[in-house]
């Protein structure tokens, strides 16, 4: 156990704050903090992806290979699920993207201010990296009571189970929530202050020890069936145990159906024994169900809707841990009464759990949550659990909030992503530990430099310490690539020198003819394309002014491989083309290897999440004054007269760039930070590649923009122009802020809130405006070419020129010209509809006729079969019959007919 313990840093997943409101107004339920692992219908098990229902954020699909999360629905502060997140993840043949390979759906059971439930149900496409492409669909089932657990069958993929906080189980069809079965709650007078529900598959061939023979052999061959364990807590008067009951589960297992004990409950309940000799003032209460409609034992169960219960036990702890392969642990540690704790197993190889307080701790209980993944293999399997819950003294320092006085560096050591499992070779090894010592000496290197920042300096030395800052990074980051590119660079000349070998031998195959020529002639095609792509001359002796400015060569283009080009004839190219600059008088240098391997592009270095975090809390060390008010955007005019806020603009923009920051990775949100600072080209950045910002946040920069717009006329400076190192800068142009703010994820029905509460409709306007010259320009075009405005000028006559005032004009102005303007843009998209949609009712009779002419032959197919002669001859004028039925229906969709429906 001592040696599990110095080690424990290694194995922590993540920790996150608890949401303040959920402590406060409503007690934050142990369930919702559990974590699952997502299922997956075409594999038994996914080996590392979690579901996460993180309250007060939302809901995270996490990857536990490298502890970063793969998608995640923003919901907001108010979250406050009552049960974890399930998800269930089935192959998707209707998606038009390439990219979707299945249909993600992610369950979470939440709590209503009128004391009822709901279960929402989340719809999201995803990539086959576990990532999520579109906007995630949510449903919503409303249920007569809080639920306090649900579980996803592993082997039914339709369904899902839910456990209800008065203690009754459903089964449900996942599409239909309220055609379910259910087994009643259990009769108590003891309120319960925690329920878990576990579901383990089983199969003849296939059931836990602690079911009894006569059980396992009923089931079904092709069974389904999945055993329920639910754990029921409850608070008891401490009683003196009767002389000879057993004490615990280990020991029930031994006298009743006389299996030896489990090494892993035993030796958790012993260390847990040794450090507890109070009294214990709970029990705990574990009903095994099984869920399964076709189960039928004679004589010793009646089944009930799918659902039996097979049997109660009762333990006397204060906890009761089920896993997800039937791992039982009764925890009666003192040392434990203030945390809850959950165990999953998303693998054979490695052990989720989590920590987190109790609703009824203290206040120095803690305020966070924290998840470690426990490595089976190198740790013995009754240290799993001893290893993090044997003293609480490891674990409350994971789930205390961290001091002012802790420094980023340590914060980062500590939720640095547990080291890889994976065996790799020595030279892997020694470059993922060179990396991780260089961010460490780099984040301590930065936090003494922006030391300025967080003492709020003055604005001078606030810059200098960010043109410092800036320059520490830049080396740091010129070495992690030299480093990488010293480590690939061995992997890059053995693939060179095999496209040399391949160059070789296609010269050397070479085949004439005419249908060589050919060939030839349309890959040369393609390489001349391939070369205009890039920059290249395309004719010999001539330069295309791209080479000189860093772009590529001819030569470059065609050294790498091009898409629907042979090799033999890129290099029959490459022949021929030195064969031409030789004869125009030109030297011609061969191909040289060594400079095309240092011409390969370097690696990006592999930033963990924890080091990103710690970089924007050194970036943005002050916090928010109110991080849930109105959105505070500094101006250069404002500037001299208010606090100095900068940042290293280099840093954030680099991150953000690489699409690696989350907007709550520091609290407060990364966008209102760079509002605050007034960093607008970080923002347009931030707007392209951050996720999960709020449509309030965005709607708030938007107002802002329509503002500043107003004020100048149009006079506005782009943000193209200002430097993107001095801070605040300009505030850009609305039509350059909406190319970002189109491009930002968004829910329709939340943003149309947003902009009706923050947005006027004076303030509409200049948005309508920008709108009107998008679409003005995108119709011309697509239209043909129009006539000359000199013509137009002839054809029109003199007319009135009396000026026409409108009394509403004057008082909202521009809305009289750029509504009419909308309209007649509009008008000619509605006509086509009109006209596309006056086609329907005519040519709907074709495929309803299809369809008939279709089900009529499958008819007579199936007919054919069952009435055929055995002499295989016809009725008399059986065929006829069938061929003046054919002309028939025909003729009902003649042209006549159309023409007939239009007259």
């Amino acid at each position: 156990m001592s040696s599990a313990n110095s080690a424990i840093d290694d194995y922590l997943v993540a920790s996150f704050p608890l949401p303040a409101a959920a402590s406060s107004s409503r007690p934050l339920h142990p369930a919702a903090l559990d974590v699952t692992a997502v299922q997956y219908t075409k594999q038994a098990r996914q080996d590392s992806r979690l579901a996460v229902a993180t309250p007060g954020v939302g809901v995270s699909v996490y990857d536990l290979a490298d502890q970063t999360p793969l998608s995640s629905i923003t919901v907001g502060p108010s979250f406050s699920p009552t049960t974890a997140a399930i998800a269930r993840s089935t192959p998707s043949t209707s998606s038009q993207s390439i990219r979707v390979k299945s249909a993600r759906r992610t369950w979470v059971g939440v709590e209503t201010p009128e004391g009822k439930g709901e279960i929402w149900c989340w719809h999201e496409e995803e990539r086959k990296e576990g990532s999520t492409e579109g906007d995630a669909g949510k449903a919503v089932w409303p249920i007569s009571e809080p639920l306090a657990a649900l579980a996803a069958p592993r082997t039914l993929p339709s369904h899902i189970v839910f456990l209800s906080s008065s203690g009754a189980l459903a089964l449900a069809p996942a599409d239909d929530l309220t055609s379910l079965a259910s087994l009643p709650a259990p009769l108590t007078s003891t309120p319960f202050t925690r329920q878990t529900l576990r579901l383990i598959p089983i199969s003849p061939t296939s059931a836990p020890d602690f079911l009894p023979p006569a059980l396992v052999a009923s089931l079904p061959a092709g069974s389904r069936a999945h055993l329920a364990l639910i754990v029921r807590s409850r608070t008891s008067s401490p009683k003196p145990a009767a002389e000879g009951s057993p004490s615990s589960l280990v020991e029930i297992g031994k006298k009743k159906f006389k299996k030896t004990p489990r090494p892993s409950s035993s030796a958790v309940i012993d260390a847990a024994d040794a450090t507890s000799i109070a009294p214990v003032s709970e029990e705990s209460e574990v009903e095994i169900v099984l869920v399964d409609a076709e189960v039928n034992v004679p004589d010793e169960f009646e089944p009930r809707l799918g659902l039996v219960s097979l049997g109660k036990v009762e333990v006397k702890g204060r906890q009761v841990v089920v896993s997800d392969e039937g791992f039982v642990t009764a925890l009666i540690s003192t040392s434990l009464s203030s945390l809850s704790l959950s165990l999953s197993l998303p693998n054979k190889h490695t052990a989720i759990l989590t920590l987190s307080p109790t609703s009824d701790s203290g206040a120095g209980a803690g305020s966070r949550t924290a998840l470690f993944a426990l490595p089976l293999s190198p740790l013995p399997a009754q240290s799993v659990l001893a290893a993090v819950v044997g003293k609480h003294s490891l674990t409350s320092r994971f789930l205390a909030s961290p001091t002012s006085s802790e420094s980023v560096l340590e914060r980062a050591k500590r939720a640095e992503p547990m080291r890889s499992l994976a065996k790799g070779g020595e030279k892997k090894l020694a470059l993922v530990e060179a990396g991780r010592k260089a961010r460490e000496a780099v984040l301590e290197r930065l936090e003494g430099v922006l030391r300025p920042l967080k003492e709020q300096a003055s604005a001078v030395e606030q810059e200098k310490a960010v043109r410092e800052a800036e320059g520490v990074w830049e080396r740091w980051l010129e070495e992690e690539k030299d480093r990488l590119w010293e480590y690939n660079k061995d992997k890059v000349r053995v693939a060179m020198k095999k496209e040399k070998e391949r160059r070789v031998k296609a010269i050397v195959e070479g085949e004439e003819g005419d249908e060589e020529v050919t060939r030839y002639k349309k890959a040369k095609k393609r390489i001349e394309r391939a070369l205009v792509e890039a920059g290249a001359a395309v004719r010999p002796g001539t330069n295309a002014g791209g080479e000189e400015k860093g772009k590529k060569s001819w030569k470059d283009v065609t050294a790498a491989r091009i898409k629907g080009v042979n090799d033999k004839y890129r290099y029959m190219y490459h022949r021929e083309r030195n064969t031409m600059e030789e004869e125009m008088g030109k030297t011609v240098k061969e191909f040289d290897w060594d400079e095309a391997v240092n011409k390969v592009e370097r690696y990006e270095p592999s930033l963990p999440s924890s080091f990103i975090t710690a970089l924007l809390r050194l970036s943005f060390p002050v916090p928010l004054d109110a991080p849930s008010s109105d959105l505070v955007v500094a101006t250069a005019a404002s500037a001299a007269s208010e606090k100095a806020w900068r940042h290293p603009t280099k840093i954030v923009g680099y991150l953000l760039k690489r699409e690696l920051v989350g907007e709550n990775q520091v609290e407060g949100g990364v966008t209102r930070f760079l509002a605050r600072a007034g960093d607008w080209p970080n923002i347009l950045t931030a707007l392209e590649t951050i996720p999960d910002i709020p449509e309030s946040t965005t709607v708030s920069l938007l107002d802002t923009v329509v503002r500043k717009a107003q004020a100048s006329q149009g006079h506005s400076l782009d943000v193209e122009d200002a430097s993107s190192t001095t801070i605040p800068s300009p505030i850009p142009s609305l039509s350059t802020f909406l190319r970002s703010f189109l491009k930002s994820p968004y829910t329709p029905s939340v943003l149309r809130s947003a902009l009706q509460k923050q947005l006027s409709a004076v303030e509409a306007i200049p948005i309508l405006e920008q709108c009107d010259k998008w679409l003005a320009t995108w119709l011309k075009s697509a239209q043909a070419a129009e006539e000359d405005e000199e013509k137009l000028k002839k054809r029109k006559g003199k007319g009135s020129k009396a000026v026409q005032v409108d009394l509403f004009r004057l008082v909202v102005p521009g809305e009289e010209e750029q509504l009419p303007l909308l309209e007649e843009h509009i008008s000619l998209h509605t006509a086509l509809v009109n006209d596309l949609s006056s086609l329907l009712g005519a040519l709907s009779i074709y495929s309803r006729k299809k369809d008939d002419q279709r089900r009529t032959a499958v008819e007579e197919a199936s007919a054919a079969v069952v009435e055929k002669r055995k002499d295989g001859v016809r009725e008399f004028g059986e065929t006829m019959e069938r061929r003046i039925k054919a002309q028939e229906k025909h003729a009902e969709v003649g042209a006549y007919a159309v023409e007939e429906f239009f007259l």
